[in-house]
């Protein structure tokens, strides 16, 4: 009777390997780079518009993706000085961080031309106090198609702990307008490349 060594399972083999891979994945997801995400809450705004100020949900869609939708807005002239819509919304941030911000904007009606504003309120305690500092840059918002306006800043140092975000449309006349996908992170940040940033794709992540 032969007391050699027993043949080693291929499987037994295997899982001090698999055990590695399991403790490196769990180690590289718990790590601030794979943690970079969508800031956004709601940012491809699926069944309603929670976590978003400035309008009513939409089935109409960036890319007529099944089961989702846009925000739609109707511009209001609050002080007589020219008509507005917005999507706004608060993302944690913190000081000296560098995020890229940005959404797709449809205007379906209007009768004069309409400028794109992003506007960045940084605030040390609670999104809606005094901004600390601020951020703006403006685009061009083409009629009846969509077009994405993006920026990207590097967060003020010291106490900061949001972002209040503010996508407007502005025109010296009433107009309506859709939002969708809104994206904010790292710049040059992609959990799939998949050119969600280029709007060539139905979706990007769940993952907010």
């Amino acid at each position: 009777m032969h007391h050699g060594n027993p043949s080693r399972s291929p499987r037994a083999g295997r899982r001090p390997l698999v055990s590695a891979l399991v403790a490196l994945t769990i180690a590289l997801l718990a790590s601030d780079r794979l943690m970079a995400t969508n800031r956004f809450f709601n940012p491809e705004l699926d069944e309603n518009v929670v976590g978003w100020i400035g309008g009513t949900w939409d089935a109409a869609d960036r890319n007529d993706c099944a089961r989702s939708g846009s925000m739609f807005t109707t511009a209001i002239n609050p002080f007589g000085t020219g008509w507005v819509a917005f999507a706004s919304q608060c993302i944690p941030v913190g000081g000296g961080e560098q995020i890229s911000v940005a959404i797709d904007a449809k205007v379906i009606f209007a009768t004069q031309p309409v400028l794109g504003e992003i506007l960045v309120n940084f605030v040390a305690d609670g999104c809606f106090d005094s901004p600390v500092a601020t951020h703006g840059d403006f685009y061009l918002a083409p009629f009846n198609t969509w077009s994405r306006g993006a920026t990207s800043f590097v967060v003020p140092p010291g106490v900061i702990t949001g972002a209040l975000v503010t996508f407007a449309l502005r025109s010296t006349a009433p107009f309506d307008a859709l939002f969708d996908r809104g994206y904010a992170s790292e710049p040059d940040f992609e959990i799939f490349k998949d050119s969600f940033e280029l709007g060539q794709t139905c979706r990007w992540s769940g993952v907010r």
